[in-house]
């Protein structure tokens, strides 16, 4: 089983659009490039349900 590249196309841009507009409610702006954090990766791990991967947004106070 390898990634489902439907399922990223489809979700991280539905995810990342959210978490912006939930800094921006919470009156937050962006500080900096978001990054991600792999923790277990594909190189790591076959199987989907077992990835974990942090999307990290550098957010300040507004």
């Amino acid at each position: 089983m390898g990634i489902d590249a439907e399922f990223v196309v489809d979700f991280m841009p539905t995810a990342i659009e959210e978490i912006i507009r939930w800094i921006g409610d919470n009156r937050y702006k962006l500080n900096g490039n978001h990054f991600n954090i792999y923790h277990i990766s594909p190189e790591m791990e076959q199987s989907e349900d077992e990835m974990v991967t942090e999307v990290c947004f550098p957010v300040s106070p507004i």
